[in-house]
């Protein structure tokens, strides 16, 4: 919004943190971080489906993100949001049903630390490749594959130049809606509950439109010729190797506390909901 008071940016602060604007919103950056506790959602696999992913967020780990947040930034993280939700593999050369079948292709990914670590364990190359020139990579052999969340993937009509598309969920993408803490309290009691109810309600309209996005989006590409696979299981189970390489990576910029309590969350999350 030209000249308002929103603007997007990422976890380290930004204007935001100088004082500029009281609020705004931005993904969840590995590397570009003030506070680190967040670097547990670059867990690969650590959510099996949305509804852990929500508990975990919406519950004590994530409450206690939330004021680990504050006291080290002075920002406010009013809620976690979807950035589209779970991540998948897409590529041009075969169809992907297993860790196997990513040896040796080419995936451009973020230029995120964590990432990259990821699809090094999965026996992929990653490629890093500015977001403005991914469909031309594509395209032109640059890279073989991608990953993003189903309805980012449809923005620049990526389903014009890959033709697998394989929806392992390695990441639950998030963003963050962020105020300055010294600001809000600045306000009335009436307004800053009503800035609270507002921020649940956005956040249940955003994981719903994300849920129905995706839903949509899958059917969308099928009918544009991609061939899209969901991995049994089992099959699943073989991409969980990546796992154990990422943490050692998170655990020289993560104190190793937040890895072990967001294993501690997910697992108690997975128990309330019945999972075995």
């Amino acid at each position: 919004m030209p000249g308002g008071p929103v603007r997007r940016h990422d976890l380290r602060g930004g204007a935001g943190q100088e004082g500029n604007y009281p609020r705004g919103s931005g993904r969840r950056r590995l590397d570009r971080q003030p506070f680190p506790g967040n670097s547990g959602h670059s867990i690969p696999y650590i959510f099996k489906d949305r509804d852990v992913a929500w508990k975990v967020l919406d519950g004590p780990f994530g409450i206690e993100i939330m004021n680990e947040y504050v006291k080290k930034t002075g920002l406010r993280l009013l809620h976690l949001t979807e950035n589209g939700g779970f991540r998948s593999f897409s590529n041009n050369v075969r169809e992907i049903k297993s860790a196997a079948d990513m040896k040796g292709l080419k995936i451009r990914v973020m230029p995120n630390q964590a990432h990259q670590e990821t699809v090094k364990a999965l026996g992929a190359l990653p490629v890093t490749v500015d977001w403005g020139e991914l469909y031309t990579a594509l395209q032109t052999k640059v890279a073989d594959g991608q990953e993003n969340a189903i309805p980012t993937f449809l923005v620049p009509k990526l389903y014009e130049v890959q033709k697998y598309m394989t929806l392992d969920g390695h990441f639950y993408s998030i963003n963050s809606v962020i105020i300055q803490d010294k600001w809000y309290k600045s306000l009335p009691a009436e307004l800053q509950r009503a800035i609270d109810q507002a921020s649940f309600v956005s956040t249940t309209v955003n994981r719903g439109v994300c849920t129905a996005l995706e839903q949509k989006g899958i059917k969308f590409i099928q009918e544009k010729g991609m061939k899209v696979y969901a991995p049994t299981a089992k099959e699943k189970e073989t991409f969980r190797v990546a796992q154990k390489p990422v943490i050692e990576f998170l655990k020289t910029k993560v104190d190793k506390a937040w890895i072990d309590k967001i294993f501690k969350a997910t697992e108690q999350a997975e128990k309330e909901l019945g999972y075995k």
